[in-house]
């Protein structure tokens, strides 16, 4: 049959002859209205060199494909071409129709709305029964439209590059739509069920959290605790259902916030700093940490758990803050769905346990992975302070002494991150303070090395930065 260039879909509808529509073509691509009729005269037009015989054939086959098997209308017979081709123009738009090559019927079920009322009595056709012409057989590849996509009869089998797609099926069921239903049902009613557990077991006064549905389209609020609307000024009837960008304003750095919505589609855990407004315009630095809850293969939630560094931040005489986004090695780290927070963002995996609940009320993060120091340093631990929020600290605190030049570096590994800030002073000496996750989940060490120089001027170096640092 003839091809459509690709070039003739794009801008969206167009008017192209029925009969010229290659087997491929979608469903939703097929031209409505009159076009479709001028289409459909075109197309007949086109077969008047073809037989008679064979093209009523064809236009049977057609109609009967396109009614899902049903009877033809009442009177006329395979061989009336005319009126043929008034039932086509009645169904037209209803699948893909080419008058000389057909798609593999058992490749396109019927509407379900043409489907038998009793499944044990199939209708019968009033006519003869048409053959249709013989289509190249291709059934390891699925059907796709012209623009590269999967037909509408390739994600309703199933196939790759659909979000139903047989992989995602639960083991021992069919490739029938059924079971996908039945399949996205279950998952649907898991995820409310995990939503009521993650809320249930937060302290709803001093956790800020906030719960999004990743099934659905904008990722709306599904979920908020009383610390969010405290932060933030909405209340929880006004948060639920708007996007949460309800929060970014003129000052948030847009590369920083589509950073943040690439992450979110790929399914990713991140952490981001923002500039955002609570409800009254009120600015604050927020510090936000995104990890996906994962249930059958399936990304059902995002937890956001946010912190206020506004008040943290003001003390600083030198630095200032920037908005960033983050993407880590140990964010891909996966943990169960636990009661406590996890410290960093992770990737949660839901599992049913052997009662068909969710959940585990076992304390700790097995996520979390803590650097042991085997030489003795001089330093202190900050607890429930991000990493970064502290490196910056350090760096406030050696622009501030003066006399010094510093540098700072971040070291990633696939289980934890640790941060360096070298400094270089008078007299050869040369010092390194990190930032290192400490034993206990959420805490943070800094330790103060000499690499070399005068000790005295160390531990002078070292009374200063800690008087720096006193209120962290």
């Amino acid at each position: 049959g003839f091809q459509i260039p690709a070039r003739a879909w794009e801008g969206g509808r167009h008017s192209l002859p029925l009969g010229c529509l290659s087997p491929s073509a979608s469903a939703d691509r097929i031209p409505s209205g009159d076009h479709a009729s001028d289409g459909l005269a075109m197309g007949v037009a086109m077969n008047k060199g073809r037989s008679s015989s064979s093209f009523s054939h064809s236009l049977a086959s057609q109609l009967r494909l396109l009614k899902g098997g049903a009877a033809l209308v009442e009177g006329a017979g395979a061989s009336d071409e005319s009126s043929l081709v008034s039932q086509l123009r009645l169904l037209k738009g209803s699948a893909a129709l080419s008058a000389f090559s057909l798609p593999d019927t058992a490749a396109l079920p019927p509407p379900p709305s043409q489907l038998p009322t009793n499944p044990a009595e199939p209708q019968q056709a009033a006519g003869p029964p048409a053959q249709a012409p013989a289509a190249p057989q291709q059934a390891s590849e699925p059907s796709r439209a012209p623009s590269g996509e999967p037909s509408a009869t390739a994600a309703m089998e199933g196939g790759s590059g659909t979000k139903r797609g047989r992989e995602n099926a639960p083991s021992g069921q069919g490739d029938g739509v059924e079971d996908i239903t039945g399949f996205e049902t279950r998952v649907d009613r898991k995820k409310w069920e995990i939503a009521s557990w993650v809320m249930a077991n937060l302290d709803d006064d001093t956790d800020s959290v906030v719960l999004t549905d990743a099934t659905k389209c904008n990722n709306p609020i599904l979920a908020v605790t009383g610390a969010w609307s405290t932060m933030c000024g909405y209340a929880r009837e006004e948060a639920v259902g708007q996007n949460p960008r309800l929060t970014q304003g003129e000052q948030t750095d847009r590369t920083v916030s589509c950073a943040l919505g690439e992450a979110v589609r790929a399914g990713r855990a991140c952490k981001v700093q923002l500039l955002n407004y609570r409800k009254g315009g009120d600015v604050f630095w927020n510090v936000l940490h995104v990890s996906p809850i994962e249930y059958a293969g399936r990304t059902v939630l995002f937890k956001g758990i946010l912190k206020d560094y506004s008040s943290m931040v003001a003390p600083m005489v030198k630095m200032r803050p920037s908005q960033y986004f983050k993407l880590a090695q140990c964010y891909s780290e996966k943990r169960p769905l636990l009661k406590s927070l996890p410290a960093h963002p992770v990737h949660i995996c839901v599992e049913d346990n052997a009662d068909g609940t969710v959940g585990s009320l076992e304390v700790g993060d097995p996520s979390w992975n803590s650097v042991g120091l085997y030489v003795k340093r001089l330093g202190w631990e900050s607890t429930n302070r991000d990493p970064e929020y502290l490196a910056l600290w350090l760096q406030d605190a050696f622009a501030s002494i003066g006399g010094v030049h510093y540098n700072a570096e971040v070291y990633e590994t696939p289980k934890c991150e640790m941060m360096t800030v070298d400094v270089a002073g008078a007299n050869g000496l040369r010092c390194r303070a990190m930032v290192l996750p400490a034993t206990t989940p959420g805490s943070f060490r800094i330790s103060f090395e000499r690499l070399q120089g005068p000790h005295g001027a160390y531990h002078e170096l070292y009374r200063a930065l800690r008087n720096h640092l006193r209120s962290i």
